[in-house]
């Protein structure tokens, strides 16, 4: 506005404003009325609906909708529910409703009231108490139709302030309600609201009512005529104030206000089908008779502001009705599905609504790492008004809206006055301009005088913002009917001026339509302007808000706080009469400083009291340390000179219940005046007033004790150090500081950098904990008062005594050091420390006893601590090796102390150290902190991490010991343990030990070499055996070790002390714990973690700045991230990415520590097979390009285990929309998983993002991809048979090959022009294999529907958790269930069987020799021989064409060796040695690409080692377990009567179906054992071709030796005979994987079987510890229910009784001389099929039902239980007796059983 604008003559009435405001209005809604209604009618409106009654525009839309609508189209939507089974209400519901319940007001129809009740008329007063709902529309609508005005109470309004506001509006005529008010009712209401009993007349609004009656009831609501500027609603709201706040509208003014809200251009788009009629309209004449036809589709709406609903209705939008409109109220998720299941386009509330709404789907939905919301709100614009929105809700605002969001600022009589996109308001907060100078220091007038406005681009306006402002946004609206200026302040000069310039601040003014000056008989709150050139010659007149701002260049508004509640203080600087103190700079600045430190969520700043005296109102959850108050004040007056009286700390500030974030200050004043509230803190100004020492005695705050010593200067600084003295000592004579750039002293407040480069480890790590601890919310705690006497002072030392040149050793080794440090001893001991450092060392430690809290009588004592530049650092800890003083009192014991820590550094056992870990001997470095010494009565280590689960930050330890807690660190001493979770309320575990003995203070010499300051002493009893902590002090150590880690950044531990009788915790070092993980890791992979920290004890950041300095740093940061957020220009930290590892099945494949060779070649393998897989089951290429990266980490490589990554798995499952056949419970089935993705609330989160990201694919895709694996299903055999004929042509030639002649080019050509085509064609097993899954799965639950009887027990009424009974019974069902599945599934004669009868054929047919019956003996005895005699030459194969020839060669050489070493024995014939040559030969050339591990390419094969051969048939001829017959009859008869068990329970179409399942499930098992023996075959073949590759690169020199070739990558290879390779050093490659490789074998912490990881997942292949933490299935109930004494429990696989012996084994090498024992071991791998038939039992820790090992095991008919739990390895030992009851999955250990039984006996005859 112009500040020329001429003054009005004296303020005129309020009845003369709200004449010229009822003409303004009345121009517009006539002339200048806005197109909103014309868009929606498709009608120009008619006079009463410019001018009358509001009801006559229902009237109008329900009238439209009837003629736009086909004749059989029903009535659009009106209301819809969040609940889903409650019916919509459409809008010819609502006008049947309204027209009926009018009529009953009038008393024209029907009546249910007993009582006779007045008609209501014209200018009657009626009072609505209804829920928000239909019904309060429908009573709403009806009374304002009948020219009666409604009376709306805030719903959260207190009852003593609703009788208030009833009273002030009396007489009232009526009551409508949705209630049935019965007597008793009544009475209650009366009681509660007594001015209820003054209304004489109570109508209720008809519910339920009478279908043909609505039917009856008139098409149009029944209208009364009235003016426009009839009062339609009066309403109370509370607001901010607390007050009642009657507001009065008009009917015009519900019209303008309609307009205001919805002409706004956001709004307006996001209805694309209001945009379109908008778009004919515009484009038809203006002529009444134009229409535009076409059917209403309504916009859908949602809000919680029930005023807004009104416009809706009117306007034709379908409005969604909360359960709740209550922000605290509203069920989040609820609200969230309604919207998505209706297509909700539009959103109105308030902040406090949708953040609880965003919130949730937050927590719920997730958000990707870049922060962006994977499910956003589904609305296309947010609008937020009715309270504000805070900085720290901008973000969540943004990312978590589909659309656009919006903040509209208004006030009660003014809706809207300016409004904001959240992205400009994120950019311009994060871009601050420290513009506002009359909140700061210097007291200027109110122009903000930095600001440029010749540089401001009107139309983006993002050249920044104000830090001590908060922007509202452009008042320039939609419509041009809102004007907005800037008052003079209440008694301030206006200099002639009637309205303030851009940039100056004053109260805010509105002007318009849509302002509602009728509503205020405050003539103060009207500003008349008078008609002038600038205003088009207008007699205006403008409201006062009541709210203070300026207006920037580009017509932004922004707000500095309310009127009433800036802080004005007389002042005649600068010619000022007043300064003012602006509420919103005070609060941002106190919120942002101090929020994320200490807890600070909310503050106010206003006047208090009578006297108005400025307060400052903090709210702090967990309360606040009593420092931290003086902090804030110190804060406030060094950054603002602001004179706050009075500090207010409560845990709970009020808000108003409607907004849920408005201060309610009606509620804050009876707070105030409450002198018993328990949780409020007051402080006054003059408790922080005094001497600079009585401030630092106090508590040594870090900002205190700075300007102590750095901003007060020198001056001040020496006035501490003599402040004994004499005040009569002449000035010469006074002792002075040197010169502080010397560094010799350090203290908390300098930066980290210096601390770090003359200080050391531990005085930077004591200056971090000085700066945290005082930010430690809910605890009294300190760090006792300090200083670090520097390297600087250490070499000034050695300068001025000439000993610099003399530190170096010249002879390291032992003894030579040891001579050295003795004579260094000598010379530093004699030598004295300078003069001025001397007199500086007192003056501060003099100072240091100034702040003891000791008594008067006794001086305190001093620790003095060594500080080395290496020690406590991340990489060198130096932990115990340099030297420490504690009790030392006088200063020549502290100088002695001082001198003995710098000759620490040069200890023989630190130089020893240091030139073991290769760092420097010359130039040491020493640092000595000079402490406080804390006489403690318990002391301790406390752990921000529990050591046993370092991953999880809940639970901290505390370790506490009596006396001193050196002894505890030392180890000489056993402490207590306390688990304590986070918080000060959570639980204590504690676990206590003897303590004999505790080391306390010696009273002896402390000069004497032996004395450390301590000695021990007995502890008496019960003392030595009580707990060292209560549980509060555990809590409170607790609390703060974890706020520590959280300010840090990582994890920490610290040592803590309590004095007796003093509650104070006394911190005295804290150092990060060097074997976890950094901080980075931590902030990553923890979803709740901050993405910044505050402080970190490696960056150089932990040192304390200017709190305004720091204010403005911090801002920046935070804001600047959010804000690029905002532009989508910056991603956040990754992190948040959750990975799924599982090495379930393929552990079976690839057990223990695998090479990078083998790891890559299988990774490649599972990417090229189902990526083929996909394309052949017709997926989309666009959808398998998008999921590349899923088929590329199919697998994982974890300390060199090879497991899924079963995300990927699922997320490539979900691709093919098969139906069942591709759920992922089948897949889990089939991989023996032991929990699914439901048994862990992350795994299930992350689950639902992959099903809620899983492809909607359309009905053709759907089809074709059905019809795809039908085809598939019915060509299976076809399918199977082809890829053997290709894979048959590529074995054949690959055996024939020898890759050891050929070039390492011709390798790698025949490799990649081969193998990589098999690869490619690998399409059958994976078909294949998505069969299995189907059917096996299908099978299963087939039976368990239909086969088992389940044996359940009936659940415990009452109880959630099953009973022992219930999950025995279901363990009985499940095991029950796998037996039947097994036995049917026996009996197919599959390849991977016939290796090992074979082998048992051979057996037999040596044993059973006619020629020479003692041939089966003679090989036992002679197979070490036998085996020299099979041994092929190295890297080659033997053909089958030589094998005849080659056999009686061997066996000729064989038995010459033979007469040689045995002469005279007797030796079978030549050609029968020759025959047992032959037929093992001819194994090995069908099988001997077999070995233990056979997918493992590193293992040697059985042609390369046959010994295994050899040993499988001596063990089968000693045993007589060669008898195949026996095998397959076995199986024959397990199968037969499991069918026969079929047969008799199943008949008709059932059976028949089940058995086309049984026919299809065998033959795709059998299908997939016979290609997983191609596969075997495959590696084989593979296994040559790199290890010829590995033996051409040693013959280029390029590795070691040919095995070295294991730890390549194929990638690498390729690459390297391709000259791509990054890196031509092999043999350091190799060695680097050796010796990874080597740590992985020899670590005994082995990964989980199952465990997930967030973000990175490469970080945590360096902590097993922590992998080990996060295995899921540690905690996982026994899935077999609760575990019964002396019982294992697993899968059956083959059923059979069998009682013996176990053979536990670790791996294969153990299982020589089998004999008929029960083989125990934790997993197997095909190559262990040949042991099998010497077993009589086997049992696998790990397995599934259609893992190699189970299969064959069938065939075999070997009794075998898999997937057990509970601990078989460590239970079984060798040689114990079990009985396993393989058909029930059940073991029973016999000697444990038996000694319970015994100790049973034994109990009972004690008891007899």
């Amino acid at each position: 506005m112009s500040s020329d604008v001429p003054l009005a003559t004296p303020t005129a009435s309020a009845g003369a404003a709200k004449s010229i405001a009822i003409s303004q209005l009345h121009d517009f809604l006539s002339g200048g009325f806005p197109d909103i209604f014309r868009w929606s009618l498709n009608r120009p409106p008619t006079t009463e609906e410019l001018n009358g009654n509001l009801c006559s525009l229902f009237n109008a839309m329900f009238d439209h909708l009837r003629s736009t609508l086909p004749a059989n189209e029903p009535s659009p939507d009106c209301f819809i529910f969040t609940e889903p089974e409650k019916p919509s209400v459409t809008f010819e519901d609502l006008c049947s409703r309204i027209s009926h319940f009018s009529q009953i007001l009038a008393q024209n129809g029907p009546s249910k009231s007993k009582s006779t009740v007045k008609p209501l008329g014209q200018g009657d007063k009626v009072l609505i108490l209804s829920s928000l709902g239909v019904d309060f529309f429908v009573g709403s609508i009806a009374v304002l139709s009948l020219g009666a005005t409604l009376i709306l109470l805030d719903p959260f309004m207190e009852r003593a302030k609703m009788n208030v506001c009833i009273e002030s509006v009396l007489p009232i005529t009526h009551i409508v309600t949705n209630m049935r008010l019965t007597a008793f009712k009544k009475w209650i209401l009366s009681r509660a609201v007594p001015a209820l009993k003054k209304i004489p007349n109570v109508v209720e609004i008809p519910v339920n009512v009478d279908k043909i009656v609505l039917a009856n009831a008139p098409k149009i609501i029944p209208i009364t005529s009235v003016p426009g500027d009839t009062t339609a609603l009066l309403s109370f709201t509370t607001g901010s104030t607390g007050n009642p706040k009657p507001i009065r509208r008009s009917h015009d003014y519900l019209r303008a206000q309609t307009i205001a809200v919805f002409i706004q251009k956001e709004i307006r788009a996001a209805g694309t089908d209001l945009s379109a009629v908008q778009a004919k309209a515009n484009d038809s004449t203006d002529d009444a008779s134009t229409t535009t036809t076409g059917v209403h589709k309504p916009v859908k709406a949602v809000t919680n502001l029930p005023v807004f609903i009104f416009g809706q209705i009117m306007l034709g939008y379908t409005t969604l009705i909360p359960d709740n409109f209550n922000p605290a109220g509203v069920s989040p998720a609820l609200l969230l599905q309604a919207m998505i299941r209706h297509n909700v386009q539009v959103a109105f509330g308030s902040p406090a609504f949708f953040l609880r709404i965003l919130q949730h789907l937050e927590e719920t939905g997730g958000v990707d790492q870049h922060g962006k919301f994977l499910n956003p709100l589904p609305v296309r614009v947010l609008c937020l008004g009715g309270a504000p929105v805070f900085s720290s809700e901008l973000d969540i605002m943004r990312r978590g809206v589909k659309g656009a969001a919006f903040i509209f600022y208004g006030a009660s009589e003014a809706e809207p006055i300016s409004k904001i996109r959240v992205e400009e308001r994120i950019i311009l907060e994060a871009n601050p301009s420290d513009t506002l100078t009359s909140a700061r220091k210097t007291k200027a007038s109110n122009r903000i005088s930095r600001l440029d406005f010749s540089k401001a681009d009107s139309d983006s306006g993002f050249e920044g913002g104000n830090v001590n402002a908060i922007c509202v946004g452009h008042v320039n609206l939609d419509g041009g009917f809102a004007l907005t200026a800037i008052a003079p302040l209440d008694g301030e000069e206006t200099n002639g001026q009637q309205f303030l310039e851009l940039g100056h601040i004053g109260e805010i003014v509105v002007s318009g339509p849509h302002v509602h000056i009728t509503t205020t008989s405050d003539d103060e709150r009207i500003i008349h302007e008078l008609p002038s050139a600038d205003n088009g010659g207008m007699n205006r007149v403008w409201l006062r808000t009541g709210d203070c701002g300026y207006l920037d260049s580009a017509h932004r508004l922004w707000l500095v706080g309310r009127a009433s509640w800036v802080v004005k203080e007389s002042s005649e600087e600068d010619g000022l009469h007043s300064l003012h103190y602006w509420p919103i700079a005070i609060e941002r600045s106190v919120l942002e400083t101090f929020g994320p430190s200490h807890g600070v969520t909310y503050v106010v700043f206003m006047p208090s009291g009578t006297t108005k005296k400025p307060a400052l109102f903090v709210e702090v959850p967990k309360g606040l340390p009593l420092a931290a108050h003086t902090l804030i004040l110190e804060h406030l007056q060094e950054t603002f000179d602001v004179p706050v009286d009075e500090l207010h700390v409560f845990r709970k500030l009020p808000r108003d219940k409607r907004h849920a974030s408005k201060i309610n200050t009606m509620a804050l004043t009876k707070m105030i005046k409450d002198k018993k509230a328990s949780d409020k803190i007051v402080i006054q100004r003059g408790n922080i007033s005094g001497t600079l020492n009585d401030s630092l005695r106090r508590g040594l705050t870090a900002t205190s004790f700075k300007n102590s010593y750095s901003t007060l200067g020198e001056t001040a600084r020496n006035t501490l150090a003599n402040s004994d003295a004499s005040s009569s000592m002449p000035e010469e004579q006074r002792f002075k500081f040197s010169n502080p750039e010397q560094n010799l002293f350090l203290f908390a407040w300098h930066p980290a950098q210096l601390l770090i480069q003359y200080g050391g480890g531990k005085a930077k790590n004591m200056a971090t904990l000085t700066n945290l601890v005082s930010r430690v919310s809910g605890v009294r705690a300190t760090v006792p008062a300090w200083f670090c006497i520097s390297t600087e002072a250490f070499k000034a030392f050695l300068t001025e005594n000439r000993l610099d040149s003399q530190i170096q050793p010249h002879i390291t080794t032992p003894e030579g050091l040891e001579a050295f440090h003795a004579s260094l001893t000598q010379k530093i001991m004699a030598a004295p420390l300078p003069v001025s450092m001397s007199q500086e060392i007192t003056a501060l430690v003099d100072f240091l006893r100034s702040t003891s809290t000791s008594s008067r009588t006794t001086k305190p004592y001093f620790a003095v601590r060594s500080s080395g530049a290496d020690e406590d650092s991340v990489s060198h800890s130096f932990a115990g090796q340099f030297d420490s003083f504690l009790y030392r009192q006088s200063m020549d014991e502290i100088i002695t102390a001082l001198k003995k820590c710098w000759l620490s550094a040069f200890a023989p056992r630190v130089m020893s150290h240091r030139l073991a870990c290769g760092l420097p001997v010359h130039n040491v470095r020493m640092g000595v902190v000079v402490q406080i010494m804390v006489d403690s009565e318990c002391a301790g280590v406390a752990f921000s991490r529990h050591p046993l689960n370092p991953i999880s930050a809940n639970v901290s330890l505390v370790e506490a010991v009596w006396g001193q807690g050196e002894a505890l660190v030392s180890g000489a001493a056993e402490p207590d343990s306390f688990e304590v979770e986070r918080g000060l309320h959570g639980t204590v575990k504690e676990t206590l030990v003897p303590k004999p003995k505790m080391w306390v203070r010696n009273n002896g010499d402390s000069d004497s070499t032996e004395a450390t300051g301590l000695v021990p002493v007995d502890i008496p009893e019960p003392k030595a055996s009580a707990a060292a902590l209560t549980h509060i002090r555990a809590r409170a150590i607790g609390a703060t070790v974890s706020e520590l880690e959280s300010l840090i950044g990582t994890p920490v531990d610290f040592e803590w002390a309590y004095q007796e009788e003093d509650s104070m915790l006394y911190c005295l070092q804290v150092r990060p714990i060097v074997n976890l993980p950094p901080a980075t890791f931590f902030i990553a992979t923890d979803p709740v973690k901050s993405e910044t920290s505050s402080d970190t004890l490696d960056v150089s950041n932990i040192s304390i700045e200017e709190p305004k300095s720091k204010s403005k740093s911090s801002d920046l940061v935070n804001l600047t991230t959010i804000a690029e957020r905002a532009i989508d220009a910056l991603s956040a930290p990754q992190g948040m990415n959750v990975t799924l590892w599982d090495n379930s099945n393929i552990v079976e494949s690839y057990s223990g520590v695998t090479t990078p060779l083998t790891f890559s070649f299988a990774s490649y393998n599972y990417r090229i097979v189902y990526e083929t897989m996909m394309g052949f089951l017709g997926t989309p290429n666009k959808l398998i390009q998008a999921n590349e990266d899923a088929l590329v980490n199919l697998l994982g490589y974890i300390r060199g285990n090879v497991y899924y990554n079963l995300m990927n798995w699922y997320r490539l499952l979900l691709l093919v929309p098969l139906g069942k056949f591709s759920d992922p419970k089948h897949m889990e089935t089939m991989m023996g998983v032991k929990q699914g993705q439901q048994g862990n609330a992350d795994m299930e989160k992350e689950f639902n993002k992959i099903l809620a990201a899983r492809p909607k694919f359309s009905a053709w895709t759907r089809t074709n991809l059905l019809l795809r694996y039908i085809s598939a299903y019915r060509n299976i055999d076809r399918i199977v048979n082809n890829f053997f004929a290709n894979f048959d042509a590529f074995y054949s030639s690959g055996r024939e090959m020898n890759f050891a002649t050929m070039s390492l080019e011709e390798i790698a050509l025949y490799y990649k022009r081969n193998a990589s085509a098999l690869l490619r064609d690998w399409k059958a097993p994976v078909v294949n294999d998505l069969l299995v899954m189907g059917f096996f799965g299908t099978l299963k639950s087939f039976i368990a529907k239909h086969l088992v009887e389940p044996k359940s027990a009936p659940a415990a009424p009452g109880t959630a958790v099953p009973t022992a009974a219930e999950a025995a019974a279901a363990a009985a069902d499940a095991a029950a269930v796998d037996s039947l599945q097994n036995d049917l599934l026996c009996g197919e004669d599959v390849e991977s069987a016939k290796p090992t009868k074979r082998l048992m054929e051979i057996a037999k047919a040596i044993d059973h020799m006619i020629e020479y019956p003692g041939l089966g003996e003679w090989f036992t005895h002679h197979k070490d021989d036998v085996l020299q005699a099979i041994k092929p030459e190295r890297n080659q194969w033997i053909l089958r064409s030589t094998i005849l020839k080659l056999s009686f060669v061997k066996a000729s050489e064989l038995l010459a060796n033979l007469n040689e070493k045995e002469p005279g024995e007797s030796q079978p014939p030549v050609h029968i040695v020759a025959d047992v040559l032959a037929m093992i030969l001819e194994f090995l050339d069908s099988y001997g690409f077999r070995c233990i591990n056979e997918l493992k390419l590193e293992e040697k094969d059985l042609n390369d080692d046959p010994g295994f051969v050899v040993d499988a048939i001596s063990g089968y001829i000693r045993t007589k377990a060669y008898e195949v017959d026996d095998l397959d009859q076995r199986e024959q008869q397990i199968r037969s009567a499991a069918e026969a068990l079929v047969h008799q329970k199943l008949k008709g179409t059932q059976l028949l179906m089940f058995m086309w399942l049984l026919r299809n499930t065998r033959r795709v098992v059998k299908h997939r054992e016979n290609l997983r023996f191609a596969r075997s075959k495959v590696f084989g073949v593979m296994r040559r071709i790199f290890r010829g590759m590995g033996h051409q690169l040693v013959q280029l020199g390029a590795l070691e030796e040919e095995r070295d070739v294991f730890f390549l990558t194929t990638e690498e290879l390729l690459s390297y005979v391709d000259g791509r390779a990054v890196s031509r050093d092999l043999k350091a490659l190799t060695a680097l994987r050796k010796t990874e490789y080597e740590g992985y074998v020899t670590d005994a912490n082995a990964p989980p079987e199952r465990f997930v990881t967030r973000g990175a997942a490469g970080v945590y292949m360096w902590y097993p510890h922590i992998l080990a933490d996060l295995d899921l299935l540690k905690d996982a109930e026994d899935s077999n229910g609760p575990p019964e004494p002396g019982v294992l429990k697993g899968v059956s696989c083959c059923p059979g009784i069998v009682e013996g012996v176990v053979r536990v084994v670790k791996d294969i090498s153990e299982t020589r001389d089998l004999n008929n024992e029960i083989l125990v071991t934790a997993r197997t791998d095909p190559g262990w099929v040949p042991l099998y038939p010497m077993c009589s039992g086997l049992l696998i820790e790990r397995g599934s039902l259609l893992s190699h090992s189970a299969v064959v095991a069938r065939e075999l008919g070997l009794p075998t239980i898999v997937g057990i739990s509970g601990g078989l390895m460590k239970r079984l030992k060798t040689g114990m007796r079990i009985r396993m009851d393989a058909g029930k999955g059940k073991v029973y250990i016999l000697d444990e059983l038996e000694a319970l039984e015994n100790g049973n006996e034994s109990g009972s005859a004690v008891a007899a």
